[in-house]
């Protein structure tokens, strides 16, 4: 009889335990929700799972098309999929015949704090070999090397920029002419194929893409035309992405050449202004707009500040706009990121040589601030 009682006792006092907790359970939720949900950063990608694309059977194959990636592995593992579902699988889809190539330097480490990436370690070659290997489509050439090879004749050709302008002495030049190395080196890989390749697509491995390439511009380009985006072209041509027939991309990719001549006679070396005199005014080239979108990712996953408002960019809606500072079109709801540190110091000298005016500066930024 007092066993009884006590379990049943016992079993009163759990179900008022129990009550308690579901009472109290949403008022925590409630307390704590946004905390958890401030601590996510929608502006970070995550990691990639890659699944071999299946190639489909075709009747005929398409053309053959060369898939070039260029420069430090920073983020593969964030932008792969990306990669694999917006840029490869139209292209096998359309029954092109896709082979990989790619030239990478061997750093695992940056040391970049102007763009907060200062001790951030890198996949590496190893990452980026073996995930391009696991997308299925044929790695046909790669080349690794040394970096600090490279930057041993680097030091030497930088202080004699240097000579020319000032401004050579910061980390944009070092930056600039060790990706256009490794862009000169892949394009070596895919000139060994050339009798058998029919266009060439450059892409960074840091590029994670927002729309599909499309495919019939792509294969409708005529021999003296290239692919080029609307977005990012700042004073010239987006330098991110570009794609052709052999006969222009191998000028895209060995532009390496005419840089101390650009620097030399005509101006400062800015990446975007010097790849528009590069192929439109040195070798009559013409560009054909692509609407493909495509946010850079940092080594921590985190995507360009000056990026993330591409998101929002539409064409032919915001062409203008976007094709340098799309600040102004983020909705109200998201911050507008700060200005890079490079855009300021440009600012700065541009107003010291007259190039603009004050009132041209706040009328920038006071349209900015409308529209947030």
């Amino acid at each position: 009889m007092l066993r009884s009682r006590s379990s049943k006792k016992r079993r009163a006092f759990v179900i008022a335990i129990l009550w308690c907790i579901q009472l109290v359970l949403p008022f925590i939720w409630i307390q704590w929700r946004p905390l958890m949900t401030s601590s996510i950063d929608c502006t970070k990608k995550k990691e990639s799972i890659v699944q071999p694309i299946q190639i489909p059977k075709c009747a005929k194959k398409g053309p053959r098309v060369a898939v070039c990636f260029y420069g430090l592995n920073r983020s593969l593992r964030y932008t792969i999929q990306s990669i694999r579902n917006h840029i490869l699988f139209p292209l096998i889809n359309a029954c092109a015949d896709v082979e990989l190539y790619f030239h990478t330097w061997t750093l695992i480490a940056l040391n970049d704090t102007h763009n907060g990436e200062a001790g951030v370690p890198l996949g590496g070659p190893s990452e980026e070999l073996d995930l391009l290997n696991r997308l299925g489509i044929l790695l046909k050439r790669y080349i690794i090397e040394d970096q600090t090879i490279f930057d041993k004749t680097l030091e030497f050709n930088r202080s004699a920029y240097a000579a020319i302008d000032e401004r050579y002495n910061g980390p944009n030049l070092r930056n600039l002419l060790r990706q256009l190395e490794s862009l000169r080196r892949v394009t070596q890989l895919w000139e060994l194929d050339r009798k058998n390749i029919d266009f060439i697509l450059y892409l960074r491995p840091d590029l994670s893409f927002l729309d599909d390439l499309n495919i019939t511009t792509l294969f409708n380009l005529g021999a003296t035309q290239f692919m080029t985006p609307y977005w990012g072209q700042y004073t010239g041509l987006n330098d991110r992405l570009v794609a052709g027939r052999p006969r222009t991309a191998i000028r895209f990719g060995n532009r390496l050449d005419l840089t101390w001549y650009y620097a030399s006679n005509i101006q400062y070396l800015r990446s975007e202004a010097f790849l528009k005199w590069v192929m439109i005014n040195h070798h009559r080239l013409r560009p054909v707009i692509t609407n493909l979108r495509a946010q850079c990712i940092r080594a921590t996953g985190l995507i360009a500040p000056n990026d993330i408002c591409l998101r929002y960019c539409q064409y032919p809606k915001h062409i203008q706009i976007c094709r340098a500072d799309c600040r102004r079109i983020l909705p109200p709801d998201v911050p507008t990121p700060p200005r890079p540190a490079w855009a300021i110091e440009q600012q700065k000298r541009d107003l010291e040589s007259g190039k603009i005016t004050i009132e041209q500066v706040r009328e920038r930024e006071r349209r900015i601030y409308l529209l947030e």
